[in-house]
């Protein structure tokens, strides 16, 4: 290796290694020394790049002679990895986890110690729950579990679990419910009623209840968390009877109502089809979470009460959480838009958050508003500012074609505003993959 190189290897910024590296890759593979890849490896592992590519094809191509450095280095990458999930695909992840999985076999096991491997998998699972990718996720877990000295904590392991109820992967969260319940690992009522109320959600009596016995011969006493789970499991279920000897026996304990029991009523009446019942509930209960107001609106919509819901959004819109919550402000404009109440809908529109505005399914309900009023010209400068903030938008074909549906379609094909519209409708429907706005 030259001294010059060495140099600019040697005195490298933050700021400027990695583009040393990139420069001099191959050089860097075949002439530095094996401890010395491992020590620009660890050093590069800490830099937040942009641009990762060199350190990813520096790492896959190393032929290293002693598996311990190639081992080091797989790990760091997966470490590099878990620092920028954001940008790190899934496939490098699992191709880096089953490289060191490989090695370490090849190795005889021993490669690591359990805090090294302890750290590796916290990090990794971590990644995993925000990447959503629940097959690895399930894989590393399992991994996990098996590997004789590793502790997962019990609130990743919570993380992991809701992973696996978000994807409805629920026999994955039933095995983790038992492995821990095996283990002796469920030490409150709080334990098992984190898993409980995910049974309970899904209607699954015989679960929920088995759960509640599994506490009782655990030595936990059930307090109002567990009635109430097994209030929301009747209810989900639909089990009219169940539910209501459920509920007197909690009003007989002198259990106070939460939020948690004023949910699993509203989920009774939703299954009972009683609306009134439902409403009646919604109006006793003195805190009004978004959860429980999305829960109800939801509910009335899909029984086509949009009245009552119409309502309820009315009197709960100048609540600062109600509409931070996207959901909730599509929910509003899509009920305003369908009881024709332009003032409710600009005003309401105007007052949200500048990144709520610009959202982009916000943006689409805004769109179809301005083109439902005849408001074209409104439309298509809306459209273009739009396009304009946001050079690159996942399923631009989407929007572009709404704006072909509601406004271009409407306007005379000899019209201006029609030749500005058709413009901008073919520059997003041609580069929705890769998106740029060419003033």
């Amino acid at each position: 290796m030259s001294n010059r190189l060495y140099f600019s290897l040697v005195n490298a910024s933050k700021r400027t290694l990695p583009l040393v590296l990139k420069r001099n890759s191959a050089t860097i593979l075949h002439e530095l020394p094996v401890a010395e890849k491992v020590n620009y490896f660890q050093r590069l592992s800490a830099i937040p790049l942009e641009d990762k590519a060199a350190f990813l094809r520096v790492t896959k191509e190393a032929n290293f002679r002693n598996n311990k450095h190639e081992l080091e280095v797989y790990h760091l990458l997966t470490k590099f990895h878990c620092q920028h999930w954001q940008t790190a695909p899934v496939s490098e992840i699992r191709d880096a986890y089953v490289n060191m999985i490989k090695l370490d076999l090849s190795s005889g096991g021993n490669t690591f110690g359990n805090n090294e491997w302890n750290q590796l998998y916290h990090r990794l699972l971590h990644v995993l729950t925000l990447k959503g990718d629940v097959n690895l996720l399930g894989v590393v877990y399992e991994d996990s579990q098996k590997r004789q000295g590793v502790e997962i904590s019990k609130e990743l392991k919570h993380k992991v679990a809701n992973a696996f109820y978000a994807a409805d992967a629920m026999f994955d969260v039933i095995e983790m419910y038992q492995a821990e319940r095996e283990a002796t690992r469920l030490k409150t009522e709080q334990d098992f009623t984190f898993y409980l109320d995910k049974f309970a959600s899904k209607g699954n009596v015989l679960l929920t209840e088995e759960g509640i016995r599994d506490m009782m011969r655990a030595g936990i006493q059930q307090t109002a968390d567990g009635h109430a789970t097994l209030l929301k499991v009747y209810a989900m279920a639909g089990n009219k009877s169940k539910f209501e000897d459920c509920l007197e026996e909690y009003k007989n304990k002198g259990y106070k109502f939460n939020n948690y029991v004023y949910t699993a009523y509203i989920h009774y009446a939703n299954r009972i089809y009683d609306y009134s019942l439902m409403m009646s509930v919604f109006k006793e209960c003195q805190e009004k979470t978004v959860e429980l107001t999305k829960i109800v609106l939801n509910y009335l919509m899909e029984a086509e009460k949009n009245e009552e819901a119409w309502g309820i959004c009315q009197s709960t819109c100048e609540n600062e959480n109600m509409a931070r919550d996207k959901e909730f402000v599509l929910i509003y404009l899509k009920l305003s838009r369908t009881h024709k109440d332009e003032k409710s809908f600009e005003s309401f529109y105007n007052s949200l958050d500048e990144n709520l505005r610009k959202d982009q399914d916000v943006f689409e309900q805004r769109l179809e508003f301005l083109a439902e009023f005849e408001k074209y010209k409104e439309a298509i400068l809306a459209y273009e500012d739009f396009l304009k903030n946001y050079k690159t938008i996942e399923n631009q074909k989407r929007t572009a074609m709404i704006m072909k549906q509601s406004v271009i379609d409407k306007l005379s094909p000899e019209s201006d505003d029609y030749n500005l519209a058709h413009k901008l409708y073919l520059r997003a429907h041609l580069f929705q993959n890769n998106f740029i706005y060419f003033k």
